[in-house]
Protein backbone atom coordinates (compact mmCIF):
# COMPACT_ATOMS: atom_id res chain seq x y z
CA UNK A 1 0.00 0.00 0.00
CA UNK A 2 1.54 3.32 -1.41
CA UNK A 3 1.57 6.17 1.66
CA UNK A 4 1.33 9.85 -0.21
CA UNK A 5 0.75 13.59 0.95
CA UNK A 6 -0.93 14.59 -2.48
CA UNK A 7 -4.69 14.75 -3.35
CA UNK A 8 -5.13 12.18 -0.32
CA UNK A 9 -8.46 11.10 1.37
CA UNK A 10 -8.57 10.42 4.95
CA UNK A 11 -10.51 7.56 5.92
CA UNK A 12 -11.72 7.84 8.93
CA UNK A 13 -15.54 6.56 9.17
CA UNK A 14 -15.55 3.29 7.18
CA UNK A 15 -13.66 0.56 8.56
CA UNK A 16 -11.96 2.23 10.69
CA UNK A 17 -8.63 2.89 8.98
CA UNK A 18 -6.86 5.63 10.19
CA UNK A 19 -4.47 6.39 7.49
CA UNK A 20 -3.77 8.45 4.58
CA UNK A 21 -4.55 6.83 0.71
CA UNK A 22 -4.08 7.97 -2.61
CA UNK A 23 -7.41 7.67 -4.67
CA UNK A 24 -7.19 4.59 -6.78
CA UNK A 25 -5.57 2.40 -3.70
CA UNK A 26 -8.59 3.89 -1.82
CA UNK A 27 -10.92 2.75 -4.90
CA UNK A 28 -9.22 -0.47 -5.26
CA UNK A 29 -9.71 -1.30 -1.56
CA UNK A 30 -13.67 -0.52 -2.16
CA UNK A 31 -14.80 1.51 0.75
CA UNK A 32 -17.51 2.93 -1.24
CA UNK A 33 -20.44 1.86 -3.42
CA UNK A 34 -21.42 3.87 -6.74
CA UNK A 35 -24.67 5.14 -6.66
CA UNK A 36 -27.14 3.28 -8.49
CA UNK A 37 -30.13 5.56 -9.14
CA UNK A 38 -33.42 3.78 -11.24
CA UNK A 39 -34.67 6.29 -13.30
CA UNK A 40 -37.43 3.86 -15.19
CA UNK A 41 -39.60 0.92 -13.90
CA UNK A 42 -41.16 -1.06 -16.67
CA UNK A 43 -43.77 -3.45 -15.93
CA UNK A 44 -43.95 -6.17 -18.94
CA UNK A 45 -45.91 -8.60 -16.18
CA UNK A 46 -49.59 -9.48 -16.28
CA UNK A 47 -49.80 -7.58 -12.56
CA UNK A 48 -50.05 -4.78 -11.53
CA UNK A 49 -46.76 -4.42 -8.90
CA UNK A 50 -46.20 -2.37 -5.83
CA UNK A 51 -42.48 -0.57 -4.70
CA UNK A 52 -41.59 -0.21 -1.48
CA UNK A 53 -38.41 1.32 -0.88
CA UNK A 54 -37.07 -0.16 2.70
CA UNK A 55 -34.79 2.78 3.45
CA UNK A 56 -37.94 5.48 2.89
CA UNK A 57 -41.04 3.88 3.17
CA UNK A 58 -42.51 7.04 2.08
CA UNK A 59 -40.92 6.03 -1.69
CA UNK A 60 -44.15 3.95 -2.11
CA UNK A 61 -46.13 3.52 -5.24
CA UNK A 62 -47.87 1.10 -7.56
CA UNK A 63 -47.20 0.49 -11.58
CA UNK A 64 -49.73 -1.28 -13.89
CA UNK A 65 -49.42 -4.24 -16.28
CA UNK A 66 -48.17 -3.13 -18.90
CA UNK A 67 -47.29 0.61 -17.80
CA UNK A 68 -44.25 2.15 -16.77
CA UNK A 69 -42.85 4.64 -14.18
CA UNK A 70 -40.23 7.79 -14.12
CA UNK A 71 -38.55 9.16 -11.44
CA UNK A 72 -35.71 8.58 -8.84
CA UNK A 73 -35.30 5.76 -6.79
CA UNK A 74 -31.60 5.24 -5.08
CA UNK A 75 -30.68 1.52 -4.70
CA UNK A 76 -29.87 0.89 -1.43
CA UNK A 77 -26.74 -0.62 -0.60
CA UNK A 78 -26.56 -3.68 1.65
CA UNK A 79 -23.57 -5.33 2.65
CA UNK A 80 -25.08 -8.40 5.11
CA UNK A 81 -28.41 -10.37 5.88
CA UNK A 82 -28.30 -7.69 9.07
CA UNK A 83 -28.90 -4.90 6.77
CA UNK A 84 -32.04 -6.29 4.02
CA UNK A 85 -34.48 -4.81 5.53
CA UNK A 86 -33.32 -1.66 3.04
CA UNK A 87 -33.67 -3.30 0.02
CA UNK A 88 -36.08 -2.08 -2.23
CA UNK A 89 -39.61 -4.36 -1.89
CA UNK A 90 -41.59 -5.59 -5.49
CA UNK A 91 -44.74 -7.01 -4.67
CA UNK A 92 -47.84 -8.53 -6.64
CA UNK A 93 -50.98 -9.46 -4.88
CA UNK A 94 -49.80 -8.80 -1.46
CA UNK A 95 -47.02 -11.19 -2.15
CA UNK A 96 -43.34 -10.31 -2.42
CA UNK A 97 -42.00 -11.07 -5.74
CA UNK A 98 -38.68 -9.67 -5.19
CA UNK A 99 -36.04 -7.54 -2.98
CA UNK A 100 -33.60 -5.47 -5.09
CA UNK A 101 -30.39 -3.96 -3.52
CA UNK A 102 -26.79 -2.88 -4.35
CA UNK A 103 -24.02 -5.16 -2.84
CA UNK A 104 -21.83 -3.36 -1.03
CA UNK A 105 -19.01 -6.07 -0.74
CA UNK A 106 -19.17 -6.59 -4.53
CA UNK A 107 -16.09 -4.66 -6.39
CA UNK A 108 -18.51 -3.69 -9.27
CA UNK A 109 -21.56 -2.54 -7.55
CA UNK A 110 -23.61 -5.36 -8.84
CA UNK A 111 -26.95 -4.93 -8.27
CA UNK A 112 -28.68 -8.55 -6.90
CA UNK A 113 -32.05 -9.80 -5.59
CA UNK A 114 -33.84 -12.67 -4.36
CA UNK A 115 -37.45 -13.68 -3.46
CA UNK A 116 -37.01 -13.82 -0.27
CA UNK A 117 -34.96 -11.55 2.04
CA UNK A 118 -31.90 -13.25 1.72
CA UNK A 119 -28.56 -11.79 1.62
CA UNK A 120 -25.83 -12.41 -0.87
CA UNK A 121 -28.35 -12.84 -3.57
CA UNK A 122 -28.23 -13.45 -7.20
CA UNK A 123 -26.67 -10.77 -9.79
CA UNK A 124 -29.45 -8.95 -12.27
CA UNK A 125 -29.06 -9.87 -16.12
CA UNK A 126 -28.08 -6.86 -17.90
CA UNK A 127 -26.43 -3.76 -17.04
CA UNK A 128 -26.92 -3.92 -13.48
CA UNK A 129 -22.68 -3.04 -12.71
CA UNK A 130 -21.23 -0.06 -11.92
CA UNK A 131 -23.71 2.54 -10.78
CA UNK A 132 -24.98 5.57 -12.86
CA UNK A 133 -28.59 5.82 -14.09
CA UNK A 134 -30.55 2.46 -14.79
CA UNK A 135 -34.09 1.06 -16.09
CA UNK A 136 -35.59 -2.04 -14.51
CA UNK A 137 -37.78 -3.96 -16.34
CA UNK A 138 -39.80 -6.67 -14.92
CA UNK A 139 -40.32 -9.06 -17.89
CA UNK A 140 -43.60 -11.18 -18.80
CA UNK A 141 -42.24 -14.15 -17.26
CA UNK A 142 -41.76 -12.11 -13.87
CA UNK A 143 -37.76 -11.81 -14.22
CA UNK A 144 -35.66 -9.10 -13.60
CA UNK A 145 -33.22 -7.37 -15.74
CA UNK A 146 -31.73 -3.97 -15.84
CA UNK A 147 -30.67 -1.47 -18.41
CA UNK A 148 -28.41 1.80 -18.87
CA UNK A 149 -30.69 4.73 -19.22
Amino acid sequence: MQLVMKETIQLTQMKEINCFLNYSTYRKLKFMATVTKIRVITNNSLYAIQIINGENSNETFSIDAGAGWTGEIWIPWVASQDEMNKAIEIVSDGETLFFVFQDYNDSTDQIKYYSTRSYPGISMEGASMRGGKKTLSITSTNKLKMHKV
